[in-house]
């Protein structure tokens, strides 16, 4: 009684923008980026560890065309270590690293 609920964050946002560039040497690239943060948790039951709030950066870079797509995503841009949730009795589950993903998409 009067303990938080294990994992869960009192506060809790991301968000995410994306600009596409109008200038016409530039037309069909476009940036974004996003920020996500959650608050402080407790892992356990009783209160008593509690994993970090940290902020999570991710960014993007595209080309679109009639004829193709090109993305290039990065999550976790900073390469912060956080936290995705408890998992169990002191102990946490470590969120995803930096990474890096490449994409391409042909319209036909």
């Amino acid at each position: 009684v009067g303990n938080r609920v294990a994992g869960s964050s009192r506060h809790q946002v991301s968000v995410w923008s994306t600009y596409d560039f109008q200038d016409v040497a530039l037309k069909g690239f476009g940036v974004g980026g996003g920020v996500s943060y959650r608050d402080a948790f407790y892992v356990d039951v009783f209160n008593a560890n509690l994993a970090p709030a940290k902020p999570v950066v991710d960014l993007l870079a595209y080309y679109r065309s009639a004829a193709y797509d090109l993305q290039l995503n990065i999550g976790n841009a900073a390469n912060v270590r956080w936290y995705k949730h408890g998992g169990g009795e002191n102990s946490a589950i470590p969120g995803d690293a930096r990474s890096v993903q490449l994409s391409a998409r042909f319209k036909f």
